[in-house]
């Protein structure tokens, strides 16, 4: 982890349970709640930003390429390699909507509008879709 303030690295120890984890996919921070960890297993590790701890995991088939959080920091959005949005309830701990990324596959990229009402995804077939939350999922 960098600290832009002190401009130090700071090496963070395993995260419990997770210890002999290797295939990372990508981190994701919220704006002040969360770090999620993707892996390749399909699982998102939620870790707390204040005190770097493990906090919970989510678990989705296939892989996990990217996430996306809502401005509120309850909704986290999810996709990876089959192509299928996860909408999860972060409060609830799981995930209450699914939705397949039409006419995508291997999606990698996931965006979400500042104003939390369009999601956009990006394949490796290099399509882009657009979707609104309130009516897609």
């Amino acid at each position: 982890m960098y600290d832009l303030n002190a401009q130090k690295i700071q090496k963070l120890s395993g995260i419990m349970g997770h210890e002999g984890e290797k295939f990372l996919n990508n981190v994701t921070c919220s704006a002040s709640k969360y770090y999620c960890i993707a892996t390749k297993k399909g699982e998102m590790i939620l870790m707390g930003q204040d005190s770097k701890k493990l906090l919970f995991d989510l678990k989705m088939n296939g892989s996990c390429s990217a996430v996306a959080f809502s401005q509120d920091e309850r909704i986290m959005y999810s996709v990876g390699d089959q192509a299928e949005i996860y909408q999860w309830d972060l409060t609830m701990r799981k995930c209450i909507g699914r939705v397949q990324d039409t006419g995508a596959y291997n999606t990698t990229e996931l965006a979400l509008s500042p104003s939390g009402n369009l999601l956009a995804t990006g394949s490796k077939m290099g399509s882009i879709n657009l979707y609104n939350v309130d009516t897609a999922l």
